[in-house]
This record gives structure tokens, C-alpha cells and sequence, in this order.
């Protein structure tokens, strides 16, 4: 039938609301946050191979069922926290407010004196060095997460050459390698309870980045 002359064309149907797919896929997202969350907590509390399972579910309020529909094992659960944890620290220290390095430093510095750093709960350098080298999942994972770091802190380096806030007669990336030795030495002190002048060390490590005169 044709459309009387002078009539107002059909209107399109409504825009289709969020349906049951999209939904789900919500529910989804969460239950495996609720996991990454629980295996943090837990994992803080008794270290990687501490809480079972059951009781990572338990916290999380799920089953063990829904447990895989996001991880394949245990370690994959744990790979995700380390992701979690890492992106954390990454946006805390080199996030939004896209800082040079040497604000970058002193961030470092104020958070190690505040207690901010090493995060609160987090799990000791020691018990996460012999879980890479239990599992070659978890070693992958932190060799990636280590390598993005490295990556971002080099593109951060480089910027600040460009600008003429950093040395360039050292590259960027051997620089950044130096910076995240540094973060990994810190953190091993922090383990073995070895005081040390956290604004002291940023402020050497500033001095050895600035332009040489």
C-alpha cells in the first residue's frame, strides 16, 4: 500500500535498548572484577599460594563454575591481579597528569615516605619471583607487564630529551631501564625492612637525568 500523499512518513522504530546480551556481558565484567578483587585481597593477606580457590570464590560470591568461565587456572587469576596491580601503580605514578620524569621522581619519593609504595597489601617481591619461576604463565605475564613499563617510561624519557629536561647523550631507553631497576630495588628493601632516604635516592637519580652542564 502506498503512503497517502500528504502523510507524515512512518516512524523509525526506537532506538533497541540494552538487551539481555549486553546484560549479561555487564554481569560478566563484574563477577570477574569481584574475582581479580578477592585474589588481591587474599593473596595480600597470605600470600600467592595461600588462599584456596574456594575461598577466593567465597569472597568474590561466586562459584567455582563461574570462576572458569574467566580463568583457565589458578595462575591465570593471578596474572590478572599482577595486571591489575601494575596499571594501578602505572596511573598513580605516571598517569593523567603526564609529568616529566623528575616530578615523576619525586612522586615516587613522597609515595615510598607516605607508605603509598609499595601498595598497601601488596604481595612480597620474594613470593613473586618464585611464582615466575614456578610457572611460566606468571613469568610471561610479568615480562610483559615489566616491558610495557618499560616502554611507557622510555616514551616519557624521550619526550623529555626532545624538550631539553633530560641528558641525551645516554638513551632514552637505557635510562628507563636504570628507573625501573631502581623501582624493583626499592621495592626488594622495602621487603627486607632496609631503611633508606627514599627523597635522597629521587633526587640522585634526578641529578643523573638532568642535561650535563
Amino acid at each position: 500500500m502506498s503512503t497517502r500523499e500528504g502523510a507524515s512518513p512512518r516512524k523509525s522504530a526506537k532506538k533497541a535498548s540494552p538487551g539481555r546480551p549486553a546484560l549479561r556481558e555487564l554481569a560478566k565484567q563484574r563477577t570477574r572484577q569481584a574475582l581479580i578483587d578477592a585474589g588481591l585481597e587474599l593473596f595480600s593477606q597470605q600470600g600467592l599460594e595461600g588462599p584456596s580457590l574456594d575461598a577466593i570464590c567465597e569472597r568474590a560470591g561466586c562459584t567455582r563454575g563461574a570462576f572458569y568461565v574467566h580463568f583457565g587456572d589458578r595462575d591465570a587469576l593471578i596474572a590478572a591481579a599482577m595486571a591489575t596491580r601494575r596499571q594501578h601503580a602505572l596511573g598513580t605514578l605516571l598517569g593523567a597528569a603526564d609529568l616529566p620524569i623528575e616530578k615523576v621522581l619525586e612522586l615516587f619519593a613522597s609515595a615510598m615516605e607516605s607508605g603509598a609504595f609499595p601498595l598497601p597489601g601488596a604481595v612480597r617481591s620474594s613470593e613473586l619471583v618464585a611464582a615466575c619461576r614456578r610457572s611460566k604463565t606468571l613469568r610471561a605475564e610479568h615480562h610483559r607487564l615489566l616491558s610495557a613499563t618499560h616502554a611507557l617510561v622510555t616514551e616519557r624519557l624521550e619526550r623529555d630529551q626532545a624538550e631539553g629536561r633530560t641528558r641525551t647523550d645516554v638513551e632514552a631507553r637505557s635510562l628507563a631501564l636504570l628507573l625501573l631497576l631502581a623501582e624493583a630495588g626499592a621495592e626488594l628493601l622495602f621487603d627486607l625492612g632496609f631503611s633508606f632516604d627514599a627523597r635522597g635516592g629521587a633526587a640522585a637519580l634526578s641529578a643523573l637525568l638532568r642535561p650535563c652542564p
